[in-house]
């Protein structure tokens, strides 16, 4: 059986079907890769790039996720992000969380967004057609009626300075796409709304 035989197998039995799966695998495909996701595995990593502390890190992430549906269940997103195929993967992770998520690709489409409804969260890519995200970011903060809505960067842009820039103009977080799993984006979501309510306690 090849790896996606095994996945549909385990799939059909109740008994087993739960257990999270990591992919190891020589090809990095992106259509592999969401057909591999499809199947319910919870990471992909290609051999070329392994890194034993990677998985490690990996692996105790999703061993601490087990309570993400109920902390996100109901929650409002606007993803700004203009990578489709990200977008679609994760607009389905967090929806199958129970969050409710809205994807637009640019800024102009963000802010009528805005105009309609204010979210819980904004997910933020950086760069972006017509209008990058610093100044997306900017005009959120200048606007009074969603200025403390919490935005968190999602970008492959991960600089020192490109942090310092996004947390100076009052981003609540900063995730790397590159170094991160979808699960761990999520988890990394998870805990600016954690934070953010602890504060209104």
């Amino acid at each position: 059986m090849n790896g996606y035989q095994i996945l549909e197998k385990k799939n059909e039995d109740g008994e087993i079907k739960d257990i999270p799966v990591i992919v190891v695998s020589n090809s990095g495909e992106p259509v592999e890769i969401e057909r591999i996701l499809k199947l319910g595995v919870k990471d992909y990593l290609i051999k070329a790039q392994f890194d034993p502390d990677e998985v490690m890190t990996k692996v105790s992430s999703y061993l601490e996720l087990d309570n993400l549906s109920d902390a996100l269940k109901s929650t409002r997103i606007l993803l700004v992000e203009d990578d489709d195929f990200l977008s679609e993967l994760l607009s389905k992770k967090l929806k199958d969380k129970g969050s409710d998520v809205t994807h637009v690709t640019n800024g102009e489409a963000a802010f009528e967004h805005l105009e309609k409804e204010v979210p819980d969260l904004i997910l933020l890519d950086i760069v972006l057609p017509q209008m990058d995200g610093y100044a997306i970011l900017e005009g959120i903060r200048k606007d009074e009626r969603f200025k403390n809505v919490p935005v968190v960067f999602l970008s492959n842009l991960g600089q020192k300075s490109d942090i310092e820039k996004g947390k100076s103009l009052g981003a609540n977080k900063f995730l790397v796409k590159s170094a991160l799993s979808l699960d761990q984006i999520i988890a990394g979501v998870k805990k600016v709304l954690d934070t953010l309510s602890d504060k209104k306690k």
